[in-house]
């Protein structure tokens, strides 16, 4: 080996690792692509999060469209402070002839403040 192939090996090999730095890091890079995986990620589970609470709507809106979706039909008895009633009538699905009566029990579930 002479010298000219010493110093064209260097250039070639500075070239490489200009190119494997642009790579990496620069605009397109590896780094720049991951974080574009990262936050597809992040909002596809956003929309897949606000897609689960609109079902929910549609399953309330119409019942009749969603089987097993249980729904309150009723209120009996005087309100709270909270205008939460004695009781309440759930039907397990719609179109049954029947609800099921749940009194207030006094307990609650919840962050404790």
């Amino acid at each position: 080996m002479n010298l000219d192939d010493i110093q064209y090996i260097i250039l070639e090999n500075e070239k490489l690792l200009k190119r494997t730095e642009q790579l990496t890091s620069g605009a397109g890079g590896i780094m720049e692509m991951k974080q574009t995986i990262a936050d597809k990620e992040a909002e596809i589970e956003r929309l897949k999060n606000k897609c689960d609470k609109q079902a929910m709507i549609l399953r309330r809106l119409s019942p009749d469209k969603f089987p097993d979706t249980l729904f309150i039909s009723g209120v009996l008895g005087n309100r709270d402070m909270n205008n939460m009633p004695e009781k309440l009538l759930v039907c397990p699905a719609y179109g049954l002839d029947f609800s099921y009566v749940y009194e207030y029990t006094g307990k609650t579930t919840g962050p404790e403040w």
